[in-house]
């Protein structure tokens, strides 16, 4: 189950953004929301727990596809990705030179974090989202406050 965090009541920045134009308001939303996404990337990264190291490491932030005017980052787990050779086999089926997840260093973080049908959960996300999710939310209201203010004294100068 996915938690969300969601800012509202910021219309006068928002009309900020809007005046700046699409490309420098993205790119300052952009940037504010991945500034919120690592602040609890972080936590994770404090919260699993450690034997090799590989899982912590991939622990990473990425950036998703949203409509227009949003941004959307996750903190999500990365994996190596392997494609399917280019075989007659793999043609016929459609999926010659596709990605597929394979085994990496992230593959068995799912299992730490939802457990198995032999093993307990051992949350490690969960906890990082809900302990920081306000500090989070502050991080991404200075990111954008400071990128509005960046954005508007570039803007003056050219």
């Amino acid at each position: 189950m996915a938690s969300t965090v969601r800012v509202d009541g910021l219309k006068e920045l928002r009309a900020a953004l809007v005046d700046l134009g699409d490309r420098t308001g993205k790119r300052v939303l952009n940037r504010a929301v991945n500034s919120g996404a690592r602040v609890i990337r972080d936590q994770a990264r404090q919260n699993v727990p450690v034997d090799t190291g590989q899982l912590k490491a991939s622990i990473v932030t990425a950036k998703r596809r949203a409509r227009k005017g949003t941004a959307v980052y996750v903190v999500a787990l990365s994996s190596k990705r392997k494609k399917y050779a280019d075989n007659k086999k793999n043609r016929r089926l459609g999926r010659a030179g596709e990605a597929y997840k394979a085994e990496g260093a992230g593959y068995y973080g799912r299992f730490l974090e939802f457990g198995t049908s032999k093993m307990r959960p051992r949350k490690f996300m969960t906890p990082a989202f809900e302990s920081r999710k306000r500090d989070a939310l502050d991080a991404i209201k200075a990111a954008l406050g400071d990128g509005v203010e960046q954005e508007v004294k570039r803007v003056r100068r050219n």
